[in-house]
């Protein structure tokens, strides 16, 4: 099955600005979905011009005899080689970018709650139990109280995204997205852990989030452009849940700069032998 209908998307372009927001979260999340969607772009823009240069070199060549001339009068490429194969492959690209941009939104949620709670760590809750060996470890109150919020937010990460929701109200008073928003996203986020944990085919959590026309075992259908649906509609709701929040929380503009520098090889991080040492 499809993914479910986005609704009607703003006019412009997605662009993921971050001087349309304020915080540092918002500024990550801008940088992680840009560089998600702008490899699919390019790729997209380059084989299809491969294609159209491959078709009207062989006009200008003469090399298209009239059985060729008939087929692609009915459509079809004279050299189906690059832009076709791409298009086979796009549903593959296209789900883990799925996967890729639901992931930016849950670490934007987590980032998002790290700033609100560090700017006002009164909003840390007075019921949380803190032992000893914690405080004396932390040294000085500062470190306790930065090493409480990491503790909130991952405790916020583990929660589905409707329970999250709930949990800023709650807590925060503060409304994440509306109800119609909610159900959405948390249909995307069920189908995202459906990609990742069950092969895409949906679970009983997922049909019972879609509704009706969904039965345990189907396949979810995914095409390009829903990458670019799912990366508006994410551009839209952050940009506004960023505003909201920075005014509700008086939230300080944060510093453009990277959380690090330098940079480190996948293979010298996690212990593989390069490649070809094997």
């Amino acid at each position: 099955m499809p993914l479910p209908d986005l609704g009607k998307l703003p006019d412009s372009a997605v662009v993921f600005d971050p001087a349309n927001g304020v915080t540092r979260a918002f500024n990550d999340f801008c940088y992680q979905c840009t560089r998600i969607v702008e490899p699919l772009i390019y790729l997209s823009a380059k084989f299809d011009w491969l294609e159209k240069a491959s078709i009207n070199a062989a006009r200008v060549l003469r090399k298209i005899d009239a059985e060729n001339n008939a087929s692609h009068s009915k459509g079809e490429p004279v050299d189906v080689g690059h832009f076709r194969e791409f298009q086979q492959r796009v549903p593959v690209l296209a789900q883990n970018s799925i996967v890729s941009l639901v992931d930016a939104f849950d670490t934007y949620i987590s980032d998002l709650i790290i700033e609100i709670l560090s700017q006002n760590p009164k909003m840390l809750s007075l019921k949380k139990t803190i032992t000893v060996e914690e405080v004396l470890n932390a040294g000085d109150i500062a470190t306790l109280v930065n090493r409480q919020v990491l503790r909130r937010a991952r405790e916020l990460s583990f929660l589905s995204f409707h329970d999250k929701v709930r949990v800023f109200q709650k807590e925060y008073s503060f409304g994440l997205v509306d109800d119609e928003m909610v159900t959405l996203l948390s249909r995307i986020t069920s189908l995202r852990n459906c990609f990742v944990h069950n092969r895409g085919r949906l679970d009983d959590k997922a049909c019972y989030l879609i509704g009706s026309d969904a039965q345990v075992g189907m396949k979810v259908i995914v095409q390009g452009e829903d990458v670019f649906d799912l990366a508006g509609l994410l551009d839209v709701v952050v940009e506004d849940i960023d505003k909201r929040a920075a005014q509700k929380f008086k939230l300080s503009p944060s510093a453009k700069d990277t959380a690090c520098s330098g940079s480190i090889e996948l293979c010298k991080a996690v212990g593989l032998p390069a490649l070809g040492s094997v």
